[in-house]
């Protein structure tokens, strides 16, 4: 079978394509569709059309029943302003009827605030579930980007100690010609095939690493992926430069203006604050004694009818309110604890851009020094080879600086991820992850 090469923007987005969180999101979104319609709705027309067919029969009264047809059509609107405008036709047995009314709330549900009430808070509640979606989306973002970077860290390793398996055998031959040759002791040639054993079980175990890591990545994938071998894919590494990883962080005044600008949990408090504060304004208006205004113009069609027009006001206070200040007060509160909620995330995003910021300063300062330290147990271990080959050093000396360049290039293939691990959680404490619902 042949490879599949993948990169991290593929995985990502075989994830947000594939994985079943993702595509209960997209689920989700069609439904919230729907009730944001729903919602706008509130300050659109809407129609109605009824019947009702029959025979009467007057008790007591000596004539046979008598068939009954009628037949409404009517149309309602709401304006932004709380006026209610309908208009409707009835059509029954020869005569008709037609209405016109209007309704002009003065107190309880009076004006464009709580007019638009119900078309606002639908509005808020799509943009809430969007903004939770997306958190989702960038939650598998993240996760599938680490596993991705624990993937392709292990098989760094993996060819390292390979590359440590095949330098140990070429030296295992030449210290082989070497004790034949006399130059050497047997005890020299047993210390290089200790570290062969050595190397070959340190890759045995990277292989099972590589394949469990490969494994943990693929997951995300979906189960199109679930039953492919981890050999079967193959990490494209990442277009890093040693200098874009050594690059420092911006300034930390401009990424704290990008996160408020831009982090979704900022922007999905600030939408909670505002739902909760509208709430609290439907509440308050709940208390209010109801009074109407009303006006009508009825028009009938049928013998001995003519039009008529009424005016009148309605009023209507209830006289237990208790149920109603405690429905106001809680909705008080959860407004309150809303915007406590939004200054203690203030105060979290401050500390998540600094602590960014400090750990990828940190991490490519620790860069620059495993390189460092790598380079400089790589010239040693040439400089111990030269010596043993001069008969002025021993195995045991040339398998010491053998292990300590093994080990600074494992703890410099750490601090490459280290780098990358918190360059991608700047990015998502700064809101720069490229994750939105179309």
């Amino acid at each position: 079978m042949a490879r599949e090469s993948i990169d991290l923007p593929c995985a990502q987005a075989l994830a947000l394509r594939h994985n079943s969180a993702a595509r209960g999101v997209f689920l989700d979104r069609q439904t919230q569709a729907l009730a944001l319609e729903v919602g706008e709705g509130d300050l659109q027309p809407k129609f109605n059309l009824s019947g009702q067919v029959g025979r009467a029969l007057v008790a007591g009264v000596a004539a046979s029943p008598q068939n009954v047809a009628t037949a409404t059509a009517g149309a309602a609107l709401k304006l932004p302003v709380s006026t209610q405008v309908s208009v409707s036709l009835s059509r029954s047995n020869g005569s008709s009827t037609r209405l016109l009314q209007v309704i002009q709330p003065l107190l309880k549900n009076a004006g464009d605030e709580q007019g638009t009430l119900s078309r606002n808070m639908a509005r808020l509640r799509y943009e809430q579930a969007g903004l939770q979606g997306e958190q989702t989306l960038e939650d598998l973002y993240v996760s599938v980007a680490l596993a991705y970077y624990q993937a392709l860290q292990a098989r760094m390793q993996l060819a390292a100690a390979e590359r440590s398996v095949r330098s140990l055998s070429l030296s295992l031959a030449s210290n082989q010609a070497l004790l034949e040759a006399g130059r050497i002791s047997r005890l020299d040639l047993l210390q290089v095939q200790a570290d062969l054993a050595q190397a070959r079980l340190a890759a045995s175990r990277m292989r099972n690493v590589v394949s469990g890591a490969m494994s943990s990545l693929m997951k995300w994938w979906g189960a199109e992926f679930w039953t492919q071998e981890p050999s079967s894919v193959e990490l494209v590494d990442l277009d890093q430069e040693p200098d874009d990883l050594r690059a420092l962080p911006a300034d930390e005044q401009a990424l704290l203006a990008k996160a408020f600008q831009l982090r979704r949990d900022w922007k999905l408090a600030r939408s909670v604050v505002d739902l909760a504060h509208l709430d609290w304004l439907r509440a308050r208006n709940d208390m209010l004694p109801e009074l109407n205004v009303s006006a009508s113009v009825q028009s009938v069609r049928a013998a001995g009818a003519g039009p008529s027009s009424a005016l009148g006001v309605t009023f209507s206070l209830p006289l237990d309110r208790a149920p109603l200040r405690l429905q106001e007060n809680a909705a008080a509160v959860v407004h309150r604890k809303a915007e406590l909620a939004l200054e203690d995330l203030r105060s979290q995003i401050i500390d998540d851009v600094r602590t960014a910021v400090r750990e990828e300063a940190f991490s490519v300062h620790q860069l620059a020094l495993a390189e460092r330290n790598e380079s400089l147990n790589r010239q040693k271990l040439e400089a111990e080879n030269d010596k043993f080959l001069a008969g002025r050093s021993s195995a045991f000396q040339l398998s010491a600086a053998q292990s300590a360049l093994n080990d600074a290039e494992a703890g410099r293939i750490q601090a490459v991820f280290a780098v990358r691990v918190s360059r991608l959680q700047k990015l998502r404490v700064t809101g720069g992850l490229p994750v939105h619902l179309q």
